[in-house]
């Protein structure tokens, strides 16, 4: 029986993947209590409730380690932003945690920036003078038939031999190569096609619908087209309208219904997360946390909190659990 352990584990997003993968979780360690709350109802009471700098890991029996250390310094959209002393000291512990427990494999996840900090450099140095042979790359999740564009910054370990990162399942449409081609992204739609017809339905807000008037939208997918001629032709379409997230100083997000949603994130200091509502013929429906638990490639035995803010908090902090199984399932061939 394979045995993982997880650093910032959140509601445990990886874990449901490695789960996935024939692993049995048996340490998970996270500062949020809400979080904490979720991934103890859905795996169980070994998670701590904590800070990880100040954590012993001696004693802990893992054949996998990974951590999504806190990114939120090294976002794109925090502009300006400086890595902290606290980035250094989280990067110290998942040292720490590499050399108590010694694991088989080690994964890391990250946006892109972490690459160019020194707790990244901290991480790669102290994999390589315990053994480890280490190797990164930044993944689209879409790219493993995750339905969102999700990129972001893996870093994988293996003692004495250079591990292996999992081949792509699907492929941007137009880039298709091979004699034995793999299928297309994964949509928005295609993932929720059965939760549509429990959406409850809503309406554009003002903003919104003096923007189709005047047709400001801009499209993102396959393909750019325009809202059509007048505002009836824009909600006679299927397709995602930005919610929360729009901004004054530029058009209005459309995602078509072939396309993948993007990266579902947070959005400023509020605890906001962006949001989406469907255009579906001549309704207007509401995505629900249901929508954004299968756009993150949350498994359907997953029990998310009750509240709203709470559930979309645990799946914009998750790593996508199908990209953690196939990362997992690769790194042990």
């Amino acid at each position: 029986m394979l045995k993982i352990a997880t650093l910032f584990s959140g509601g445990g997003g990886f874990d449901a993947g490695a789960i996935a993968a024939g692993y049995t979780p048996v340490f998970a360690i996270d500062n949020c209590p809400r979080a904490a709350a979720a991934y103890r109802v859905n795996f169980g009471s070994h998670i701590v409730v904590g800070d990880i700098c100040g954590q012993d890991f001696s004693g802990i029996i893992a054949d996998h380690l990974h951590a999504s250390p806190v990114c939120k310094n090294f976002s794109a959209a925090k502009t300006g932003a400086a890595e902290s002393d606290f980035d250094l000291a989280c990067a110290a512990a998942v040292c720490r945690a590499i050399e108590q427990i010694k694991p088989r494999t080690f994964s890391l996840e990250n946006v892109g920036r972490y690459k160019n900090s020194d707790s990244f450099l901290m991480i790669l140095t102290l994999l390589k003078s315990l053994g480890y042979n280490p190797a990164f790359r930044i993944l689209n999740s879409a790219d493993y038939g995750v339905p969102q564009t999700r990129k972001r910054l893996i870093l994988l370990g293996k003692l004495g031999d250079r591990p292996r990162f999992p081949d792509s399942t699907h492929h941007k449409p137009t880039t298709q190569q091979g004699l034995f081609p793999e299928g297309e992204w994964i949509s928005w739609h295609d993932a929720i096609a059965d939760l549509i017809p429990t959406l409850k339905q809503t309406d554009l807000a003002p903003w919104q619908r003096l923007r189709v008037e005047r047709q400001e939208a801009y499209s993102v997918g396959r393909g750019c087209i325009s809202f059509g001629t007048s505002a009836n032709a824009a909600v006679s379409k299927i397709c995602l309208i930005e919610k929360v997230g729009a901004r004054c100083d530029r058009p209005l997000r459309e995602i078509l219904k072939e396309s993948p949603v993007p990266t579902l994130k947070a959005l400023g200091q509020d605890g906001h997360w962006e949001q989406w509502v469907i255009n579906y013929g001549v309704k207007i429906l509401q995505a629900n946390t249901g929508c954004l638990a299968r756009w993150q490639s949350f498994p359907n035995w997953y029990q998310f909190p009750i509240a709203r803010d709470k559930a979309c908090s645990i799946i914009g902090n998750s790593v996508p659990p199908l990209l953690a199984q196939r990362i997992l399932e690769a790194i042990n061939d």
